[in-house]
């Protein structure tokens, strides 16, 4: 029993990953066209249409460890030449990918033990230090 608590609190944090991404982007679409230079994000309750140019810093945030609970999810924030935000899970689109339509974009990568989204403070609350 003793092995198994430490081991069903390791995947319980792995769930809360998904279901954290899947209530932020699991019905969310990213269309990007090349051509025109435009990308469209579409969720349950927000539409933005936005030139790629318009870019201005492109930080992806993903897990430390590449084989645990965790290892499938990390994020892309977009920031925008007036300051506003874009947080693109990778349930849309991988940020190594995305980070390609920004050529001109600052770019950084931040590595964290578990990439919990800006707005997961429940996951924050829940874990505190030991999976920040």
């Amino acid at each position: 029993m003793g092995f198994l608590l430490p081991f069903a609190w390791w995947h319980f944090a792995g769930l809360r990953l998904f279901l954290t991404y899947w209530w932020h982007d699991g019905r969310a679409v990213l269309v990007v066209d090349r051509v025109q230079k435009t990308a469209t994000y579409r969720n349950r309750t927000f539409y933005l249409k936005f030139d790629l140019a318009d870019v201005r810093e492109f930080t992806s945030f993903y897990p430390l460890r590449t084989r645990a609970a965790s290892a499938d999810y990390s994020y892309a924030i977009l920031t925008f030449a007036n300051g506003t935000e874009l947080v693109v899970s990778k349930l849309v689109c991988n940020p190594f990918v995305l980070r390609t339509l920004f050529p001109s974009a600052n770019n950084t990568a931040i590595q964290r033990r578990y990439a919990w989204l800006p707005g997961g403070t429940l996951s924050r609350r829940l874990f505190g230090p030991f999976f920040t």
